[in-house]
């Protein structure tokens, strides 16, 4: 039967800075510890840029197969981890000029600087190109979906979103009328049995979120 537990060994470091001697030592660390596998961080903490560049990208994925072409050999497989999909927070960062991609929107109505809207068509079509990416040029073990794939705690952002424009107008398609977020919460908080449209935002939370997956999986296998 085969071993059906897999030691993952989660590695990071800084692509053109401490990437040549980081990968010697794990080379050795793989070897003694008996490592099965090795997750590569992408844009990870404080190296972390925002939503990364194509040229940043590429300079990932060189890692990536620099990674690759050090363990390989050995038997261990190289898996991906890119640090976040919509963003863990703003971080103190913002989006670049060429990223049009729509922010994430509070209860409050407060706008995220970095964090987005799960239904940002441009954001989607970004998100899966780099994907793909990754997923072309070394054919990971496991592409990870990092957990900031999530409606809630996108710091400096209250309680949680989406209530930007477009998931505004949904909630409001399915209410059978336009909504304030005022009045579109209250209904989602009244106490007692469940108002209409706390299901309303439970539904399209959880559409939003599958379907995205879906478009995420569907990119990476073609």
């Amino acid at each position: 039967m085969k071993d059906p537990f897999c030691y993952s060994f989660r590695f990071c470091c800084d692509p053109g800075f401490n990437d040549k001697r980081e990968i010697e030592t794990l080379k050795t660390f793989v070897e003694e510890a008996d490592v099965d596998d090795v997750s590569v961080f992408c844009n990870v903490e404080e190296l972390n840029t925002g939503h990364m560049t194509e040229d940043e990208q590429q300079t990932y994925i060189h890692l990536l197969k620099a990674v690759q072409d050090a363990v390989g050999p050995m038997g261990v497989s190289v898996s991906v981890n890119h640090w976040h999909s919509l963003m863990h927070a703003d971080l103190g960062k913002r989006l670049l000029p060429e990223q049009n991609f729509r922010l994430m929107v509070d209860v409050e109505g407060n706008s995220s600087q970095l964090c987005v809207c799960p239904m940002c068509e441009q954001w989607q079509t970004y998100f899966c190109d780099l994907y793909r990416r990754y997923a072309q040029a070394v054919k990971p073990n496991i592409l990870w979906v990092e957990d900031d794939f999530r409606l809630h705690n996108h710091d400096p952002l209250i309680w949680g979103g989406c209530f930007c424009q477009a998931h505004m107008e949904e909630y409001g398609k399915r209410a059978g009328q336009a909504l304030s977020r005022e009045e579109f919460l209250k209904g989602v908080l009244a106490p007692g049995d469940p108002h209409p449209y706390r299901k309303i935002w439970l539904d399209v939370h959880r559409e939003t979120m599958r379907t995205l997956a879906e478009r995420i999986g569907q990119a990476v296998h073609s």
